[in-house]
């Protein structure tokens, strides 16, 4: 299970839950607890409020790549290969893979890795 770092405090919760249900421990889910992406604001960065508030024109600071792949600058797998290298940039600083980052910074690190047009 991959959640984003704010699901920490949780984790121990549904621990505890799936002990009461009687899991075996062999079979309690795996968990990759990752960066949490927020707004500049420092708000949650939720695509799915972002989509109930009616999209994203009132939201300057995410990249429309962010919400969409449909608006990635080059080709699905090239989506894929920055996110990916996002990903092993941020691994590469474990002591600072728990922390958030706010779509503008996630921007400029993809930006950084990946030059668009």
């Amino acid at each position: 299970m991959v959640k984003g770092s704010d699901w920490a405090t949780a984790c121990p919760l549904l621990d505890r839950a799936h002990a009461v249900l009687g899991t075996e421990p062999i079979r309690m889910p795996t968990r990759i607890l990752t960066p949490s992406a927020l707004f500049d604001t420092g708000a949650q960065f939720s695509k799915s409020l972002i989509r109930e508030a009616g999209g994203a024109d009132g939201f300057q600071d995410v990249a429309p790549w962010m919400l969409s792949v449909e608006h990635w600058y080059g080709t699905r797998e090239e989506h894929a290969l920055a996110r990916y290298d996002l990903a092993r940039d941020l691994l590469a600083d474990t002591d600072r893979f728990d922390c958030s980052y706010t779509a503008t910074e996630l921007t400029r690190r993809i930006d950084r890795l990946h030059r668009h047009p």
